[in-house]
């Protein structure tokens, strides 16, 4: 079974070997597993800081990335048991409204029941949106020192180059050949020899 720790612990050996590509790809799996590991997450930047390519990142929407920092915060597992403790705070909240004899315990079992069904909804929204992006097989570090990226597969103008360690999205494929996109949103084609998927 596999764990963050130990494909963290495998990145740590491949990058005392000075194999920056397979020690990055370690790290980015192990943050697959726990987004929230943060010293894979440490040793992840301290070995990118040692590959040839610096891209700069087109920033994304801001409701997104608080979104995801907030998500990462913690593993899925955390998030789906704050959703149950939520939820049974919820299911609590409602018996009082029920039961209650007085009309003040009855509203503030009416609104703290929603703010935890709120919490315990937002919690679940995690856990799922972890479990959505370790389901993606939809990005992949460059292996080889070298990759032209072209501009059709099978060929095609070299459009620009890559050098190993460069983590690329993956947006489709045709035979021998991944068509990527980078960070900074540059597109092309290489060759499915040339990357690791994470």
């Amino acid at each position: 079974m596999a764990s963050p720790e130990l494909y963290c612990n495998i990145g740590d050996a491949y990058f005392k070997q000075g194999n920056y590509p397979k020690a990055i790809l370690n790290y980015e799996r192990a943050l697959k597993l726990d987004p929230s590991f943060s010293d894979a997450r440490y040793n992840l930047d301290f070995a990118q800081s040692f590959t040839q390519d610096k891209i700069e990142a087109v920033p994304e929407f801001i409701l997104e990335s608080v979104g995801r920092k907030m998500c990462y915060t913690m593993g899925s597992d955390t998030w789906a048991v704050l959703f149950l403790v939520f939820l049974a705070l919820t299911a609590a909240c409602v018996l009082v409204f029920l039961l209650a004899s007085s009309t003040g315990k009855r509203r503030t079992g009416f609104y703290c029941g929603i703010v935890f069904l709120l919490l315990s909804l937002l919690c679940l929204e995690f856990s799922a949106w972890q479990k959505r992006d370790y389901g993606k097989k939809d990005s992949a570090i460059v292996m080889l020192p070298v990759s032209s990226v072209k501009s059709s597969p099978s060929g095609g103008k070299d459009l620009f180059v890559i050098h190993e360690g460069t983590k690329v999205k993956i947006l489709d494929n045709v035979g021998d050949w991944q068509n990527i996109a980078l960070a900074d949103g540059r597109q092309g084609w290489i060759e499915s020899s040339a990357i690791e998927i994470i």
